[in-house]
């Protein structure tokens, strides 16, 4: 199984933005770079596989995904990469929470373990596995020992 991630054309936005959509989609963006850094100063060092980000594709793709390393080795060489074992979509603003759950679903149906959906603008990260969705807020640390054990985000950095 490979994982292919949608419409992996440069992003379609318009030409402007309002002052609160530019505001939260710059902090959309800066929660991806902390997050990103994060994961790749515990799964570098560790050699625990690849974080990968969309760099500039389209909505459809993941923000950020991280394939470990036992996947990667026994995965059949194909033009795609192997299913991720976590995928992460950081959103800004409330009206595509409905559509981003169905694309959620899709990945964990395909073989992703765990996907994160980050809600700047709530200021929640909710963890969705197969069958289960929980919701952090900011006072609360997220972890997940499933795929990155050890690692842990403090959920105050959103």
């Amino acid at each position: 199984m490979t994982f292919s991630a949608e419409g992996l054309a440069p992003k379609n936005r318009p030409q402007e933005l309002s002052a609160a959509g530019e505001s939260e989609e710059k902090r959309a963006t800066a929660v991806i770079a902390r997050l990103k850094q994060s994961l790749l100063g515990w799964v570098e060092p560790l050699g625990l596989g690849v974080v990968l980000d969309r760099g500039g594709c389209n909505a459809t793709a993941p923000d950020l995904a991280f394939l470990a390393m036992n996947r990667l080795r026994n995965a059949p060489f194909r033009l795609g990469l192997p299913v991720p074992d976590l995928v992460v979509k950081v959103e800004s603003a409330p009206s595509q929470r409905e559509a981003l759950t169905r694309q959620i679903q899709s990945w964990l149906d395909r073989g992703v373990v765990v996907c994160l959906l980050v809600e700047t603008w709530a200021k929640t990260v909710s963890i969705f596995r197969e069958g289960q969705v929980v919701t952090l807020g900011l006072e609360e640390v997220l972890s997940l020992p499933e795929i990155l054990p050890g690692w842990e985000w403090k959920l105050a950095a959103l």
